[in-house]
């Protein structure tokens, strides 16, 4: 083989691995483009989880405005008025019975967000007196919201408090 042949055979070869060395350049220039688009993806994911964040401190907060309002009604023992945070109307009889009390004290003892935080366990202190008896009880009421997402808001689904 003379130095020519040996030459452009070196030649040859060269520009063959040169082409590879190319089309793997490319691939890995494909690869480099592949963490941008994961990190689109984990943008958007990110972006969908605030979101998602976003709605539900939105919920907790209607929550607690809510049942701040619900309980503001019941310490004034405005059982009509707390009526209307009801999932279901209550029996005419059942706020009629209620009238005859009158709450000293609400208080807040625990608040429990259940499952895919539309349903709230909460438990309440309430102390109370009948009118005609005037000795101070307490009742410890264990109450059941639920957030009707068509209304945008939370609702007594446990009903008024089982005073007496």
């Amino acid at each position: 083989m003379s130095v020519f042949a040996f030459d452009k055979t070196v030649r040859r070869e060269y520009t063959t691995i040169m082409m590879q060395l190319s089309d793997t350049a490319s691939v890995c220039a494909g690869c480099r483009r592949l963490p941008r688009a994961i990190w689109g993806f984990g943008l958007a994911a990110l972006l969908l989880a605030g979101c998602a964040t976003y709605d539900s401190h939105v919920q907790e907060q209607s929550f607690a405005t809510v049942t701040r309002s619900y309980g503001l009604a019941i310490e004034w023992s405005d059982y009509d008025a707390a009526a209307n945070f009801l999932e279901h109307a209550p029996p005419p009889d059942e706020i009629a019975h209620l009238k005859a009390f009158k709450v000293t004290a609400y208080e807040i003892r625990k608040v429990e967000f259940l499952g895919d935080e539309s349903h709230v366990a909460q438990t309440v202190a309430i102390r109370y007196y009948k009118t005609d008896e005037l000795i101070e009880r307490t009742f410890i009421d264990h109450q059941s919201w639920v957030y009707h997402p068509q209304e945008k808001s939370w609702f007594l689904h446990s009903g008024l408090p089982v005073l007496g």
